[in-house]
């Protein structure tokens, strides 16, 4: 995940980078949706937390500033219909950029268990933050904090459970058969974990 950002799109026509996306409808107006964008193959989000509109030969006037009648907002991005102008009735040719968001969980997930303790020396219990993805259970992959416990001695803590396991954000629950006494097997464990809060990206 990448800190607050805007977009940084390559612009129609050139290989330079610029802050805004473009694409003009010549007939009726200027119309740079959402869902035009994401039809033309660049990559935003659907339901941007906020949009910015300039025009593009007047980067530096304000939107509210250019005497034109145009709708700029997250929920469709912009539209300029020449029939709502003065005279001339045409718009200015617009760009916008937009600023999303990544949804996560930001609170603590259910009790998760989907690996059962394999049999062998280099058997045990994986509730690992890879595999519990990889299972098609949809978590952050970097997780804020992380909670282990015994499936069926949920209400012991794990430093009192006398087994020897690895339970951290950074990999999430590790519990190796070899590592314990006797007997060395694992107990299966099941793990939850707290994302962080969403925040926006480019």
């Amino acid at each position: 995940m990448q800190p607050l950002s805007w977009t940084d799109m390559p612009q129609q026509g050139s290989r330079h980078p610029t802050n805004m996306l473009q694409l003009r409808d010549q007939k009726g107006g200027d119309f740079e949706t959402i869902e035009n964008i994401r039809k033309s193959g660049i990559d935003i989000c659907s339901q941007p937390k906020e949009v910015e509109c300039r025009a593009k030969d007047n980067i530096y006037v304000p939107l509210a500033e250019l005497g034109q009648n145009v709708e700029c907002n997250p929920s469709v991005g912009l539209i300029c219909r020449n029939k709502d102008q003065g005279i001339p009735p045409i718009c200015y040719n617009y760009e916008i950029r937009v600023r999303c968001c990544v949804d996560t969980v930001c609170d603590w997930s259910d009790w998760i268990s989907k690996y059962y303790p394999s049999v062998g020396p280099e058997g045990g219990d994986f509730e690992t933050i890879e595999n519990i993805r990889k299972s098609g259970i949809d978590i952050c992959s970097q997780p804020k904090e992380v909670e282990c416990r015994a499936k069926d001695n949920i209400y012991v803590p794990l430093a009192e459970l006398g087994q020897n396991v690895e339970c951290n954000p950074s990999v999430g629950l590790i519990c190796r058969n070899k590592d314990q006494g006797i007997p060395p097997i694992c107990y299966n464990y099941e793990i939850r974990v707290r994302c962080i809060p969403p925040i926006c990206y480019n």
